[in-house]
């Protein structure tokens, strides 16, 4: 760009070029789009800050960087509480103790605060004393017998309702969801099933629970305990019940036929000896056996 060119665009701008000289400029400028452009610079004003300032406003963005929560930091504070989970569900169940007896076993728990159970063979029950300081409860599966210290309430849960006590020695025998039984020896016990209908009984008292429904209050006569005397005995009693709660005595299936599993059983069985056990069954409802890969399968006799 000439000097001349110089002299003539400031005229120009300043508003002072002869029509001659703006003439020639626009033979060799576009004037309106130099204009154009030097009005959008003129919208932008620099600011210009003092030392002081600057650094102020550095140290507040570095600090509001620290402060405010980024993907990473969610991250680890995501991964901070799972693991704090993890360890209160690990430590919860590390209290929780279960007892498992065998076939033709037994064994008795006496519990911190005096309260004792005998279990029975095939059975098993879940407790945390840690969680016993507002309610004692006990997951049962199978049969025991339970001498309750006074105190805290105590409960007995199971597949087919739950047993509420203060202070009394109760037996309970669950085969399965369809059918339990609870016989009182001593104090009170509140029997529930499932739909919350319930049943009191007192000593020398029993209760069914049967496909959900609790039944009526009936007195014992001397069957609550007899699995500790090495037989059990049944009072009208499905043959498929009796023969899943033999079962629980013996390492051996035992089957009722179809044409069968509708009738009923009452007498005393053994506990321990199968073949006896498998006799009297035969003889009391004149049913035949067979016996293969300890499976026993009963049928009406020909």
């Amino acid at each position: 760009m000439s000097k001349s060119d110089d002299i003539l665009l400031a005229q120009w701008l300043s508003g002072q070029i002869s029509p001659s000289d703006l003439e020639r400029l626009e033979q060799t400028y576009d004037l309106e789009s130099l204009k154009s452009t030097l009005d959008q610079q003129d919208q932008y004003t620099p600011e210009v800050l003092d030392a002081d300032t600057l650094w102020s406003q550095i140290d507040t963005n570095k600090k509001s960087a620290m402060t405010s929560p980024n993907r990473k930091s969610l991250i680890l504070v995501m991964i901070g509480l799972l693991l704090a989970t993890l360890t209160i569900l690990l430590l919860t169940k590390s209290n929780t103790s279960n007892i498992k007896t065998e076939y033709q076993s037994e064994t008795t728990k006496i519990f911190a605060d005096g309260s004792e159970v005998i279990i029975s063979p095939n059975t098993k029950i879940d407790f945390n004393e840690a969680d016993w300081k507002d309610e004692r409860i006990i997951n049962l599966e199978g049969q025991a017998f339970f001498k309750v210290r006074k105190g805290v309430p105590f409960t007995v849960s199971t597949i087919s309702g739950q047993i509420e006590v203060l202070g009394t020695q109760f037996d309970v025998w669950s085969i399965n969801d369809r059918y339990m039984r609870v016989s009182c020896l001593e104090g009170k016990v509140k029997v529930s099933d499932k739909k919350g209908q319930s049943q009191i009984i007192t000593a020398s008292q029993y209760v069914y629970i049967t496909n959900g429904n609790i039944g009526k209050i009936e007195n014992s006569e001397g069957e609550s305990l007899d699995w500790m005397s090495n037989f059990r005995n049944y009072k009208t009693t499905p043959i498929s019940i009796v023969l899943a709660d033999m079962e629980r005595f013996y390492e051996t299936k035992l089957i009722a036929e179809s044409d069968i599993s509708k009738d009923v059983f009452t007498g005393i069985l053994p506990v321990n000896d199968l073949n006896k056990c498998i006799r009297f069954i035969e003889s009391s409802l004149s049913y035949e056996s067979t016996t293969s890969n300890n499976k026993v399968n009963f049928r009406k006799a020909n």
